[in-house]
Formats: C-alpha cells, sequence, structure tokens
C-alpha cells in the first residue's frame, strides 16, 4: 500500500499472487534514490510440490503502483527458496535480494542475486554456504559508493553464529 506522506492518503494498493496461488509473503521494501520505483521482495509458491519457493522480486512505479517488472529465483537444487531482504545501490542501477536458498550439499544457503534495477534482468549470483549444516541471510545493504554489498545473518555449525559477508557490488 502506498500513502502520502503529508496527508496519510492512501495512493494505490497491489497485490500479487504467485503462479501456485499459496502462499506468497513480501518481506521487504525498498525505494529507488530518485524516489520514482519502490522494490518488493519475499517469496511466493511456485505451484510444485518440488520446487517449494522461488525469492520473488517486483518493481512498481511509485507514482502509479504500474508494475514495471518482476524476477524470481528458483537456486539449484529447484527447492525452497526465500528472500527476506531488498536494497538498492545508490546511483539506482542495481537493485539486491538476500534470503535462504535450498543447498546441493549441506542445506541452506545465504543467496543473494543482483538485479538491472531498471529491467530486472539478473545480474549475478553469489551463494554462502557457511560452516556445518549452512546459512540464511536476512538483511542486505549496499555501501555508500555502491562497491560493496553486504549482507547478514547466520551460519549453523553446531550452533547459530553471526555470519556477515562482503561482496564487490
Amino acid at each position: 500500500v502506498a500513502y502520502n506522506a503529508t496527508t496519510g492518503a492512501q495512493l494505490w494498493v497491489k497485490r500479487y499472487n504467485g503462479p501456485g496461488s499459496g502462499g506468497d509473503q513480501a518481506y521487504s521494501v525498498a525505494v529507488s534514490p530518485s524516489g520514482a520505483t519502490v522494490f518488493i521482495t519475499g517469496y511466493t509458491d511456485t505451484m510444485s510440490t518440488s520446487a517449494g519457493y522461488d525469492y520473488t522480486t517486483i518493481a512498481y512505479n511509485a507514482a502509479t503502483g504500474t508494475q514495471q517488472w518482476l524476477a524470481r529465483y528458483n537456486g539449484p537444487v529447484n527447492f525452497t527458496d526465500e528472500a527476506y531482504s531488498v536494497a538498492v545501490s545508490p546511483s539506482g542501477d542495481t537493485v539486491y535480494v538476500t534470503g535462504e536458498s535450498a543447498g546441493t550439499d549441506d542445506g541452506w544457503d545465504s543467496a543473494t542475486v543482483a538485479y538491472n534495477a531498471t529491467t530486472g534482468a539478473q545480474l549475478w549470483v553469489k551463494r554462502y554456504d557457511g560452516a556445518g549444516l549452512g546459512s540464511k541471510a536476512f538483511s542486505v545493504a549496499v555501501s555508500p559508493t555502491a562497491g560493496t554489498v553486504f549482507i547478514t545473518g547466520y551460519s549453523v555449525d553446531g550452533g547459530s553464529d553471526y555470519a556477515t559477508v562482503a561482496y564487490d557490488g
């Protein structure tokens, strides 16, 4: 829901029902530096019991609520992938999404995806396996120069520890 910041009047409402018509959940919102675009991320039911959920990121026109693009990320094992956080580069060119993604060897990985902010085209994916039983990321931030992307969450190796990873943006 978008509201007028001065009056609180509702401007527009958008709902998204994924292809599985099931458990779709949005977790994070970010706005482009220009204020023209709103980015929402979370996960959607994929309609397949084997695939579970996929990261789903949607870009909306901030003034009208018109959908500009939608991108999904399905990890390497075609199972559950849940995005929890979205951030935009200071230039507004790139959108970063992070969360948890089923891994190929020992459970969950933190998966971070970079998208072109204008088109939604995937630019890169970085996965962090953690130590032992895997990793889950819950937050992403971008340095003011857009040179570094930071994710944080936890890594499991007999117990849960903080895990913070930095990537080149």
